[in-house]
């Protein structure tokens, strides 16, 4: 049993490798068209992201944040010094230390403590290069208010440079540094080799209804920054406000303050929304982690599923349906996904790749559809050549049939003539009827020739017919008279109903064998002393010539095929003997020119059959030209 089912397991690899191998070029190229797509998101799936914060535009920021910018003119006003006495340098060679003035901050967080905010967040770094020389006991408790969170930042070594009012344990205060992607541009809260807490952690913390976090576990995702829109999102206070009595200071209760300086040399950053101070850089960072905002991505095996469902959907219907419908379908569907990723991006931060999609699509839709262009070129090839080769052998077939018969036609007629000969000579009765015989049977050979050059003749391409002006009584008084003798040794009364009528331009050739084949049907399959009439009349603008018998008739079922190249019905497979192709030939005949054959019979009742022909013809006899017959 076991032996069974492990040869059932190779037979099914088998046929799966094999139709694997022979469909190799679909599976190729859609394995391009997604390593493409995949490759592309590997290379540019920040400007996509970028893409998305643009487009969405400005998003509602936290309320809790408030965001205090100290420019050099408002920090000299707060000094009460004039900027000719005291500033006259360029602001980008400015450094946080140009900031500091232990009274003027010990104002300024003081202005802010007493409005009992959630926490207070000084941006500029205020560490070795600063020096106090007399602290003062009352500005010494400000500094170390434990709401108040200082900045700390790396030297050119990557040593950490603590705030000097840093608590042991650095708990008032935490790493103010960024690093940007390869491009200059800030996405993504990068700190994994930093071991001490960033400066908007410790701040985001300090809310009652963060989300907990671990700060080894949020360093270690790399998460993706949420920015929530371009410059002056959040809420800003002047500097200068907070002195104003008129300012409504309580608006700093259960708030987070941060206060940073104005976007000028180090304190500028590149984001994807645009530049923005590091207070701005520093907010979007405390919105994401209190918030839990951070833009989650699927695992890369998420996004290969994605790009190979689109590869897949795309080559079907490339293959399947018309290039229009096709370039439709596929439209529709890439702009039904891309709107769903960007509803799915604004209301729960999740990101799906929409470029790298529309590319695999596109890339799909031309490598799919050139493989078809290319397989119906290869297709038409095949079937030209085929062609051609089935030319050439109809042609062979052609001229080995018309060989033989030809060279059929002179013994026959030798045995014809040797039979008349001998029958005219001898006087024995026995031997006359066998002669008769022998010889009717090489008459019967002989039409079967002349049947099978004619469906030589006919289906060659350069068969053309000759008309001429005729009078259709006169042909079929020919053929009356050539049939006379089958008649008479049937007994079979043939009479006509003609009635006069004008010149008809037809084939004489060909409607004599038209009548000829349906006169000695009709001889044929009539029994001894039956009848069988040939009219012909005019109506309207038609000829109109019918055959009728006293016959067994044509069975129903078989009326429909009675014409068709080899048939016999089952009479005529019992009866005289045929060749099948009598009756193909008239209704061909017919039809070359213009006209139409029509058949009315029931068992045991005879047959009716005719047909008409046009007595205008509006085809030009010269250039007509007619299709092989299948």
């Amino acid at each position: 049993m076991s032996s069974e089912i492990v040869r059932n397991i190779k037979a099914r690899l088998l046929l799966s490798s094999r139709f694997i191998w022979r469909r190799k070029g679909l599976w190729l190229r859609a394995i391009l068209c997604w390593l493409i797509g995949f490759l592309f998101i590997i290379a540019d799936r920040e400007h996509d992201y970028d893409l998305r914060l643009k487009i969405r535009g400005e998003q509602p920021a936290d309320s809790e944040i408030v965001l205090i910018h100290i420019s050099a003119d408002e920090w000299q006003k707060w000094l009460n010094k004039k900027s000719s006495d005291f500033f006259s340098r360029d602001s980008n060679y400015i450094t946080d230390s140009f900031y500091w003035d232990s009274k003027a901050w010990a104002k300024l967080l003081n202005i802010i403590l007493r409005e009992k905010p959630i926490a207070i967040g000084v941006s500029p770094y205020f560490g070795e290069n600063i020096t106090i020389q007399h602290p003062n006991e009352t500005n010494q408790k400000i500094f170390s208010d434990s709401r108040i969170i200082w900045a700390s930042q790396l030297d050119d070594e990557g040593r950490i440079l603590p705030s000097r009012f840093a608590k042991k344990f650095s708990l008032n205060s935490g790493l103010n540094e960024y690093s940007p992607d390869r491009d200059g541009i800030i996405r993504r809260f990068n700190f994994s080799t930093v071991s001490m807490p960033h400066f908007a952690f410790q701040i985001a913390r300090k809310a009652p209804n963060a989300k907990p976090y671990n700060w080894d576990e949020l360093k270690n995702n790399i998460p993706v920054i949420n920015f929530r829109g371009a410059k002056k999102t959040f809420i800003e206070i002047k500097l200068t406000e907070l002195t104003d009595p008129s300012f409504p200071l309580h608006l700093l209760h259960d708030k987070i303050v941060l206060i940073g300086l104005a976007e000028f040399g180090e304190h500028k950053y590149r984001t994807p929304t645009g530049d923005m101070s590091r207070i701005e850089l520093v907010a979007n960072l405390i919105d994401n982690i209190k918030n839990d905002r951070w833009i989650k991505r699927p695992h890369p095996i998420v996004i290969g599923l994605i790009l190979l469902f689109f590869v897949i959907a795309s080559a079907w219907m490339t293959s399947t349906y018309p290039q229009f419908l096709a370039f439709f379908s596929i439209s529709f569907i890439n702009l039904l996904y891309a709107t769903i990723s960007i509803w799915i991006f604004d209301t729960f931060y999740f990101w799906l790749p929409i470029s790298s999609v529309l590319l695999t699509s596109t890339v799909t839709y031309i490598i799919f559809l050139s493989f078809q262009l290319t397989l119906k070129e290869y297709l038409n090839i095949q079937l030209e050549t085929e062609r051609e080769f089935l030319y050439e052998v109809e042609q062979l077939k052609n001229n080995f049939l018309s060989l033989i018969s030809h060279d059929l036609k002179t013994p026959i007629a030798k045995i014809q003539a040797i039979c008349d000969r001998l029958i005219a000579q001898h006087t024995d009765e026995a031997l006359n009827q066998d002669l008769t015989s022998l010889r009717e049977v090489a008459t019967e050979l002989h039409r079967y020739i002349r049947t099978i050059l004619q469906i030589t003749r006919v289906e060659s391409r350069d068969f053309r017919i000759s008309k001429d002006a005729t009078d259709i009584n006169e042909i079929i008084e020919a053929v009356v008279l050539q049939l006379e003798p089958l008649a008479k040794n049937k007994k079979i009364n043939l009479s006509m109903a003609l009635e006069p009528m004008f010149l008809i331009e037809v084939d004489q050739v060909l409607i004599h064998e038209v009548i000829l084949n349906l006169v000695e049907n009709a001889i044929k399959y009539s029994p001894e002393e039956g009848q069988v009439k040939i009219s012909s009349q005019e109506v309207d603008d038609q000829v109109i010539i019918m055959v009728e018998d006293t016959g067994p008739g044509i069975p129903e079922q078989e009326q429909a095929q009675i014409f068709d190249k080899f048939y016999r019905g089952e009479l005529g497979k019992s009866q005289p003997k045929g060749s099948g192709l009598g009756l193909y030939l008239v209704k061909y005949f017919v039809e070359l020119h213009n006209g139409r054959i029509f058949l009315d019979s029931s068992a045991k009742q005879g047959t009716k059959v005719g047909f008409t022909l046009p007595i205008t013809d509006s085809q030009n006899t010269e250039d007509s030209n007619y299709e092989n017959l299948s």
